[in-house]
């Protein structure tokens, strides 16, 4: 039974309705033997448990001296210690700030400089990245597992021994105007901007994106807890005194039976190629036979629509950047293929032209957003305001995003306003790429564009120009960018060209790129019989 339609938007909440602390605490009080989380490996933790031990990570975390306002880098695929240590951050009063588990190289130190941290909290298979960067305002590193590391300049300290703890912490009183915490973009125009976010702008995306979910629901969550999905379905489920099920990646095989096994009704979330995944399975008499009743999905088409009704779950989908808590919600069930919804309550909004002049009905235009509640929108980027005056222009915020308005109010994505590529889930920064490519003896140019894909969004192309003939062959390229780049990043094709196509301006023609696509003498990595992979910890 919905409650309220998703895309209603609650009043401003009070601090006991979104802080982190007050919810595990009330959740404490008045379900303290209720299954907040199931993990991969069966184990479970009741609300008390979650009280308690969070309760020593906040100790713990005091003797490594975070105060209120700290920044603390959390390294770690999705697992108990990594919810852990959110919720003692909050407590504390201090930001948590998530690491895509693939960050490496350039990547990876940028983020550490800009967030200015000065611990992280890190799985230990990924410390050793630490030593091919400069590693900045970074002086400490909590490793999981425990392990002896060895690193110039960082001070390694073990995981907590136990959930032991003298006495409770004593937490700071927190508002829903608070940072919670700073979440970074892909960087698909230059490099990864930090959001800082509050507890209402969190709050607000999993009021609106999972409105739905009651006590009695269990939430499958197997998006990383990097990403802002994953992060507000974790916030839903302690909003409404829920359960998940927490596990570190998507498996289609795996997929139905883990819904099965751990009785889930909810899923975080069903985007990209997941649902195409998903439908590609081989159909079985007793598909209708699982405990889901509701995914949130992107995007709506005949795929998903297909999928929805063979296994017999209902369905929201929408549009939503971390910036933006999801704008853009649809009714349950919408048929409206390629449609994103309509904007929520809560929002002033208009598509317009590079000049802030609003377009005619049906015309392309970039979506801008004037929130009517405070604190419900990115106030601003960290350690960047030229970034954060861009997006604040004329009074509203600038998504970067162009829709198309269609017939009742329906708004269709078309494209972002800057390039980028979308890679199985993942957005990725173009900008990156070329960067790191250039620094490759014999490189002089290099511009990164996405091509089709056979299972949908994007394949990534790299295409090249030399200097002269020390460039080697493209394998040694594509070697070197392994080293330096997230697997995600990684482009499946390389192209050798004696220059780019340009404008006037001297600006790289990428459409051009992308409309030749994979003409000419192009490398294929998969074709060379190499495989790349998250790694799995």
């Amino acid at each position: 039974m919905m409650h309220s339609p998703p895309w209603f938007v609650p009043d401003f909440p009070q601090a006991d309705q979104c802080v982190i602390s007050h919810l595990i605490s009330e959740a404490d009080q008045k379900c303290p033997q209720k299954v907040f989380a199931v993990f991969e490996d069966g184990s479970e933790l009741n609300y008390q448990g979650l009280k308690r031990q969070v309760d020593a990570y906040c100790e713990w975390l005091l003797s490594l001296g975070v105060v209120p306002g700290d920044r603390v880098l959390v390294w770690l695929p999705n697992c108990e210690p990594l919810l852990l240590a959110w919720f003692a951050i909050n407590s504390l009063g201090a930001v948590c700030v998530p690491l895509n588990t693939a960050a490496r190289g350039d990547y990876l130190a940028h983020i550490i400089a800009n967030s200015g941290a000065r611990l992280m909290l890190a799985h230990q298979g990924l410390c050793m990245r630490l030593a091919d960067i400069d590693t900045g305002p970074l002086t400490d590193v909590a490793a999981f597992p425990a392990a002896g590391m060895d690193l110039p300049g960082i001070n390694f300290h073990t995981e907590p021994a136990s959930t032991s703890f003298q006495e409770t912490p004593s937490l700071p009183e927190l508002s829903p105007w608070d940072p919670s915490m700073i979440i970074y973009t892909s960087g698909t125009t230059g490099p990864s901007k930090g959001v800082l976010t509050t507890y209402f702008h969190l709050y607000l995306i999993a009021a609106v994106a999972y409105g739905y979910m009651q006590e009695e629901d269990r939430m499958l969550v197997n998006l990383p807890l990097f990403h802002v999905a994953a992060i507000a379905s974790v916030l839903a489920v302690l909003r409404c005194r829920g359960s998940l099920s927490l596990h570190e990646s998507f498996d289609a095989k795996q997929y139905w039976s883990l819904i099965s096994a751990h009785q889930c009704t909810v899923a975080c979330g069903l985007v990209g190629t997941m649902a195409q995944f998903l439908e590609q399975q081989p159909v079985r008499e007793k598909d209708l036979e699982n405990p889901l009743r509701m995914a949130l999905m992107y995007p709506i088409s005949e795929q998903t629509i297909r999928l929805a009704k063979r296994y017999g779950f209902h369905y929201v989908s929408g549009f939503g950047t971390t910036e933006l808590p999801m704008p853009l919600i649809t009714d349950v069930d919408c048929e409206v293929t390629g449609s994103c919804g309509k904007v929520r309550s809560g929002l002033q909004w208009r598509l317009v032209d590079e000049h802030d002049i609003e377009v005619p009905r049906g015309s392309v235009g970039e979506l801008v957003i004037r929130p009517d509640q405070p604190w419900s929108v990115m106030n601003h980027y960290h350690a960047m305001p030229e970034a954060s005056a861009e997006v604040w222009r004329n009074g509203w915020f600038h998504s970067g995003d162009l829709f198309r308005e269609g017939e009742f109010g329906y708004l269709y994505y078309v494209d972002r306003r800057s390039d980028f590529i979308r890679r199985r889930g993942e957005n990725v920064s173009s900008f990156q790429i070329e960067n790191r490519a250039c620094s490759f003896a014999g490189i002089q140019e290099a511009a990164a564009v996405g091509v089709e894909a056979e299972h949908g969004e994007e394949e990534i192309l790299l295409v090249v120009c030399t200097k002269d003939t020390t460039f080697g062959d493209p394998l040694g390229l594509f070697e070197y960018l392994r080293e330096h780049l997230p697997h995600f990043m990684l482009p499946r094709y390389i192209r050798v060209m004696e220059a780019l196509p340009k404008t006037p301006t001297s600006k790289v023609q990428k459409h051009l790129l992308r409309n030749s696509g994979l003409t000419g003498n192009v490398w294929d990595r998969v074709e060379a019989g190499i495989v790349v992979k998250r790694e799995r910890l």
